[in-house]
């Protein structure tokens, strides 16, 4: 929302108008996810789902003023699911640093950022609560690059993806 147009609580206006897109229009998602999670899966439909109404939940909180840095590693763009819109997305955030790893890059794609991904060279912010999702190899990597970094273990939330879920409690 345009700073200038804002409204004591605008919030809530938005998160009313963006109620039915998020139950009506994400509601194949949400089944799929239902459905994938009673079987022990999880699937795009699932990220979809989740981050929608993780997005959804969240939105009510005004004020956030904290820079955000984003994290993210694939095979290779073609393979990063809605690249685009998650290029798009991130540079809509105010004080937001991006971050793309790619074991496969394009031309052109900055060499520290090729292979898996890693959190050297990227500075972690006292306070900081991270949200990671992927498959469990590559979580406790960063959940340990996190932790020594000084983020509290109550600081860092996992989705995970992958056939052995039962192990995230591990």
């Amino acid at each position: 929302m345009v700073p200038a147009l804002q409204f004591d609580s605008w919030q809530w206006l938005s998160l009313t108008l963006a109620a039915p897109v998020v139950v009506w229009g994400g509601l194949p998602f949400h089944r799929a996810t239902w459905t994938n999670l009673r079987h022990g899966a999880a699937t795009m439909d699932t990220l979809v789902s989740m981050g929608t109404l993780a997005a959804f939940g969240w939105s009510p909180e005004q004020g956030h003023d904290r820079p955000v840095t984003v994290v993210h590693g694939d095979r290779s763009p073609a393979d990063h699911a809605l690249r685009a819109h998650h290029v798009q997305l991130t540079e809509k955030l105010p004080e937001t640093e991006p971050h793309f790893w790619y074991e496969t890059p394009e031309p052109g794609h900055p060499a520290h950022r090729t292979g898996l991904v890693d959190l050297n060279g990227i500075t972690v912010l006292p306070g900081t609560h991270a949200y990671l999702c992927g498959p469990l190899p590559f979580m406790r990597t960063v959940r340990t690059r996190l932790l020594d970094a000084g983020v509290r273990p109550a600081d860092i939330h996992y989705e995970v993806f992958g056939p052995d879920l039962w192990l995230a409690s591990a």
